[in-house]
């Protein structure tokens, strides 16, 4: 696990997702501003809890980046999507922005 704190502006930045605007879908986007990762933008999509586990879990896509070939694979990269994501949720949390829903089974 990594332990770096990052900051939204510092180490990276939420974006509007381009490719949403004409479907009237509110999307973001996170660019990596500094690291290993710099110009990389990833998109979030599920993002849940494990009870089992006791932990967060979360998949991603890679939008774009000039590194060529990365992928959700890459455990550096999953690591410091993890990384902005804590900070975002907590950011989301200090401000009371925080919005949680339970997943209902339609079954």
């Amino acid at each position: 696990m990594s332990f770096q704190k990052m900051s939204e502006h510092i180490h990276y930045e939420i974006i509007p997702a381009k490719d949403m605007i004409d479907l009237n879908e509110q999307a973001w986007d996170v660019r990596f501003l500094e690291g290993d990762f710099v110009e990389t933008v990833i998109r979030y999509g599920n993002i849940g809890f494990n009870e089992e586990k006791d932990a967060l879990t979360f998949n991603f896509i890679v939008i774009s980046s000039p590194i060529k070939e990365l992928s959700v694979e890459d455990e550096t990269l999953q690591l410091a999507v993890g990384d902005v994501l804590e900070s975002i949720l907590e950011n989301a949390l200090n401000t009371d922005s925080l919005l949680v829903s339970d997943v209902k089974d339609e079954n």
